[in-house]
């Protein structure tokens, strides 16, 4: 079964202090941080499309980002009171990507980069430090990229 997603890759320098930054919460947490080479802004998950492909590489391939993106803060999914995710949101509006690629979700539209995932319940005093935990970062995004993942690798297909 396929899972596939439509993400911005991340300059060699921001995975690196991403990385660095994930490590240190991940020493505090029980929590696994997400290995550098998977760290992406992901865009829309896909899964396994009835979309034929082609449609999809030609979205990928058309729709450009062309922008400074600008990395602020951190989040948890669901929310911080049961994450399961630790994630660094993205200030800059991507919307209009979003929407120019066609593939809409029923989910609510929200760039991020996950960092780490939980392996259990966090206690109430850590879920007031995480959310006044800060991260920024920024760099400029030309293209989207269309990766498969199979959970433990990610293949890069566009």
């Amino acid at each position: 079964m396929r899972r596939l997603f439509i993400a911005i890759e991340l300059p060699a320098d921001v995975a690196s202090k991403i990385d660095m930054f994930a490590r240190k919460l991940s020493e505090k947490l029980y929590v696994r941080s997400v290995p550098k080479e998977k760290l992406h802004i992901t865009m829309v998950f896909l899964g396994d499309p009835k979309t034929d492909d082609s449609d999809i590489i030609s979205a990928v391939k058309r729709q450009k980002v062309g922008r400074r993106i600008e990395l602020d803060g951190l989040g948890a999914f669901p929310s911080f009171e049961r994450p399961h995710v630790l994630f660094i949101g993205v200030k800059t509006d991507l919307s209009d990507v979003y929407s120019g690629l066609g593939f809409l979700s029923d989910k609510p539209f929200v760039p991020h980069i996950t960092i780490c995932r939980f392996n259990g319940s966090i206690e109430p005093s850590l879920k007031e430090r995480l959310e006044h935990t800060d991260f920024k970062a920024e760099f400029y995004a030309d293209g989207l990229s269309l990766f498969n993942s199979d959970i433990k690798t990610y293949t890069r297909l566009v």
